[in-house]
Formats: C-alpha cells, structure tokens, sequence
C-alpha cells in the first residue's frame, strides 16, 4: 500500500512519458468503444493491454500539441532570446563589477560634501569591517554588547579614538545595543522624530548604495545573527572578528550582494515585461523563459569563478575579486521560486490528466488499486 501511494505521488511529479503515454492509450480506446463493450473486471495494465489492441500506442506528445491548456514549449527562436538574455545580463552585471569602483565615487560627487563621511556603518576599520552593522535585516535587533569598541572621530581633536559604543551612544556598557541606536546617535533628531527618521534613512540608502558597487559588496540579510562576538581580557570590551566568520567563507565563496547582482535582475525582468507585452502567449511560456534567461546567467556567473580560480589569489592571501564571478543571491532566489512554480503546474497538470481519467472512467480507478 505504502509503495503504491509513493508511485501515485512520483506519478504527480516526475516526468515519465511512458505513463503519459499510456493514459493517451486509455483515452483513446475509452473514447472510441462505446460503454457497453468495455469491460469492467480489467486492472489498469490489462486496460493498457486491451487498449492497445484496438488503438495501437499513442504518442501523448503528439496528440495534444495543438492543446496549450496544460502544456508548451518555448520555439527555437524564444529559447535563442532568453539564452541570449542571460549572456547580456551576465555581461552586464561584469561591466558593473569592472567599473563599480568609479560609479562610487560618481555617486560621491553629486552628494554635499562629507556627506557620507564620518559615519556609523565605518567605525570599524580593516578588512572585513562590514562585518559590523552593514546587514540591514538586523537594524533593530540589540545584539551589539554595549561595550564593544568602535572607532569615532573626536569633535575637539579631529582624530578617530576607540571607544565602547554604550558609552558613545550614551547607555552605558551593559546589556546590548542596536545599530539602529548607532545610526541615531550620528543622524537622528530627537526633537523631530518624523525628521531624524526621514534623515538616518536617507544617509543608510546612500552609503548602502556606494558599498554595493565596491568589490566587496553587502553581507547576506540575516548572516549577521551567525557572527559572535568574544570578550578580550586585554581590552576589557567586546569584540567581533572577521577571520574564520561566516562572512569570511560568504566572501570566499563569492556569495554577497552587489550592485551587480541588482542590475543583472532588473536587466532579465525589464526585457521580460517588454518582450511579452509585445508578444502575447500563455503564463508557461513566460515561466519557461525567464526560467532560462535565469539560469543561462548563474551558470556564467559561476562558471566564471570556476576558471577563474587560479586567478583568484590576491594580495596578502586573501582572494581577488572576478568581475561577474559569483554566487547571485537575487538570481538564485529568483530561479528557485521558479523552479518550485514549474514544479506545481506540471503537478497540477498531472493531476488534473488523472482526476479527468478517474471522474469520466470510474472502473479503470476502482480496477487500477
């Protein structure tokens, strides 16, 4: 019983064009002799077998390529587009990767000056310091130990000094504090609360921007839940490292987020309206090939770290960058939603072949368990 009802659910599921085929038989010899000639003490291979001798195989392909109800298939043409698409949006997503670094500091010359100076995200220095408040998923979680040190400008002297941040925000050492309460401190307005809102949004959005077009990129949204913080004697404070975080092997991997990651998305997303606002076909279709577009420009992207390994190696042993060589997170989010969509029509599809079969021929049900 148990081994039958696995084959019903991998019937649902996994392609298998013999039992398609062998429903089309069914169908076809159900449809041709009348009901008073059938015979209703057959199992379901019997039927098959029965069915055979009246109709011949049947191809299920072949009889329902003029049916676009359930199923279909990209032509040459769209499956050259949406292939070609992906390779643009890989190229694409390099050139961002190659010249990121200037659009940076393009975004530095329209801003007031020392706008984006002197802020909360860069109190800590070094490799890694995005390890510390750059994950925008976690703004309002206290879990920063309040006597973690940081590094602030002093207003009288000029000059970065340590500090613990509980006392620069002015809570104290103990417990924990936000990085909301950080970015507060440097851009908030007590008076006006709509105001200092508005202000620390403005100044996280632009500095955020400027870090996603830097090799480097963001963290992953939630990665900073995984980090720990030590306590050092020597120092009497917190302390975060990033050798041997998670961050670091993310960084190793190629898996953050960039800039590159975002105009790779909207490249495939905006010819995807255009294209089929201009071209009208049914939602399969439209699935199938954003689908390929998608996985046309993963399979680049990492194809390009992998031969690019032996490039990889950058100063002090620390692994260089390669342009459009990554593990996209807005791609693969993208592909496995879609995936998991394909999945559910062809199990819808299959279904409803089967509901169809068991609704107008209820002793090939009863004679198939």
């Amino acid at each position: 019983m148990k081994l039958k009802f696995v084959q019903k659910c991998w019937n649902y599921i996994a392609p298998n064009k013999t039992y398609f085929d062998k429903q089309s038989t069914i169908q076809e010899y159900l449809a041709i002799t009348p009901d008073s000639e059938l015979k209703t003490d057959l199992s379901y291979e019997e039927l098959y077998e029965e069915a055979l001798k009246v109709v011949g195989k049947q191809d299920f392909k072949k009889n329902t390529k003029d049916d676009p109800t359930y199923f279909s298939m990209l032509s040459k043409d769209e499956s050259t587009i949406a292939i070609m698409l992906g390779i643009l949006a890989f190229a694409v997503s390099r050139e961002v990767d190659l010249h990121g670094t200037s659009l940076e500091k393009a975004i530095d010359k329209v801003l007031p000056k020392c706008y984006d100076t002197n802020n909360p995200f860069d109190v800590k220095e070094g490799l890694g310091h995005r390890i510390f408040g750059h994950d925008p998923a976690v703004f309002g979680l206290k879990n920063i130990p309040a006597d973690t040190l940081i590094k602030v400008k002093n207003i009288e002297t000029g000059e970065r000094q340590l500090v613990k941040i509980g006392e620069f925000i002015g809570v104290g050492t103990k417990g924990n504090v936000s990085m909301w309460d950080l970015i507060w401190k440097f851009y908030g307005n007590n008076s006006n609360k709509l105001l200092g809102v508005v202000n620390c949004l403005k100044h996280t959005i632009v500095h955020f921007s400027k870090d996603l077009l830097t090799p480097a990129g963001l963290p992953l949204p939630f990665s900073s839940l995984f980090e720990k913080y030590e306590y050092y004697e020597n120092l009497n404070a917190h302390g975060i490292m990033y050798k041997n975080s998670l961050m670091q092997k993310l960084d190793n991997w190629g898996i953050k987020l960039k800039a590159s990651d975002f105009a790779a998305l909207f490249l495939i997303e905006s010819f995807f309206l255009v294209y089929f606002k201009c071209n009208n076909t049914d939602n399969y279709k439209k699935q199938d090939f954003k689908l390929l577009s998608i996985g046309t420009c993963i399979s680049m992207q990492m194809a390009a770290i992998a031969f690019g390994q032996g490039l990889q190696q950058g100063k002090r042993g620390h692994k260089k960058i390669i342009p459009g060589g990554k593990i996209n997170p807005m791609l693969s989010v993208a592909f496995v939603k879609l995936t998991l969509q394909e999945i559910k029509t062809i199990y819808k599809a299959r279904k409803h072949i089967n509901l169809t079969y068991d609704n107008h021929y209820p002793e090939v049900k009863n004679n198939g368990k």
